[in-house]
């Protein structure tokens, strides 16, 4: 669980190219023997897109990212926000990251 949330800041932190940013309501879905996700962008501005993913091993992961944006005249900043939920059903276990 910890792996996999720190993957996702490295590749925010990391990230200088243009963001995935689909027409509003377009979905992605991956189908594997080993988890089932499907994506959606919810709002194009701001850019907001939602994450579910359910996998064979017991976990279900889900997320809603989005960036908030600041200019001040002389500066730009733009800052992620996401929180990633993490659930383990068969050990009642429950993480916000």
């Amino acid at each position: 669980m910890a792996a996999h949330s720190l993957t996702l800041l490295t590749s925010i932190e990391r990230n200088v190219t243009k963001p995935f940013n689909p027409l509003l309501g377009e979905t992605f879905e991956l189908v594997t023997k080993d988890f089932k996700f499907i994506a959606e962008q919810v709002s194009h501005h701001p850019p907001i897109t939602a994450f579910h993913c359910e996998g064979n091993s017991g976990y279900i992961l889900w997320s809603c990212n989005r960036t908030k944006s600041k200019f001040t005249g002389k500066s730009l900043t733009f800052t992620q926000l996401c929180n990633v939920y993490i659930e383990f059903p068969d050990l009642n276990e429950k993480y916000e990251v």
